[in-house]
């Protein structure tokens, strides 16, 4: 199994429980992704919008001092 199938299904899976449990609340997931396979593990990742998760999803191409500061200004 690929790596980014193995983590969005752990997501899926673990994440899931959790957000039925009411522990994800306020849980925001931020993922920056590349490599080989890079479309495929983003398309996994953003599935995971389809089930409720609040994830922001970037590419290779997006600087990590871009996303922290997303993240940062969006609480």
């Amino acid at each position: 199994m690929k790596p980014h199938r193995i983590e969005a299904r752990c997501i899926a899976q673990h994440g899931g429980k959790a957000k039925a449990d009411g522990k994800l609340k306020n849980v925001r997931i931020w993922v920056r992704r590349g490599g080989p396979r890079e479309k495929e593990g983003l398309d996994a990742m953003r599935a995971l919008k389809d089930e409720g998760f609040d994830i922001n999803v970037f590419d290779r191409n997006t600087p990590l001092t871009d996303i922290v500061d997303k993240a940062l200004h969006k609480q």
